[in-house]
């Protein structure tokens, strides 16, 4: 419990967990159309596993989601580095986690990329509830005259 401008609520859900595995990174034009699938039903088998007991109550509407993926190799671009994350956010809503993937639900989706030793990649995958007044859409929140 946590007590809020002086009423009793409960603490917001949060779920962490680490995968030894990496999802691919956008190699959307060597991978055909059987491979792709066989991809998001293996993330979908891992994210359902690791989450497992630990799902929330109902699905959130509101979260923070940051994946981080950590590999050995050179730094990925980072367009296919957030293209990668798709695998592992459509499961979180396939497995009751998250309501949606859009900016209403995900305020802020946070993708990033650590050296690993050789041998050691795994993603880490953090998911956090928060208050629709958190989802901070960040500095591009803001109109061109």
């Amino acid at each position: 419990m946590v007590i809020e401008n002086n009423v009793f609520r409960e603490a917001p859900y949060a779920l962490i967990i680490s995968v030894p595995d990496v999802p691919p990174l956008n190699t959307a034009s060597d991978l055909t159309w059987k491979q792709k699938r066989n991809y998001r039903k293996k993330w979908e088998k891992i994210i359902f596993g690791y989450s497992y007991n630990q799902r929330p109550t109902s699905t959130l509407r509101h979260a923070i989601v940051s994946i981080t993926r950590h590999t050995s190799g050179r730094a990925p671009d980072y367009d296919n580095l957030v293209q990668s994350a798709k695998v592992v956010v459509d499961p979180l809503i396939k497995c009751g986690i998250i309501h949606d993937d859009n900016p209403e639900t995900i305020g802020r989706l946070v993708v990033k990329w650590r050296k690993s030793k050789t041998g050691y990649k795994h993603t880490t995958v953090y998911v956090r509830e928060c208050r629709k007044d958190e989802l901070d859409l960040g500095p591009w929140d803001w109109e061109v005259e």
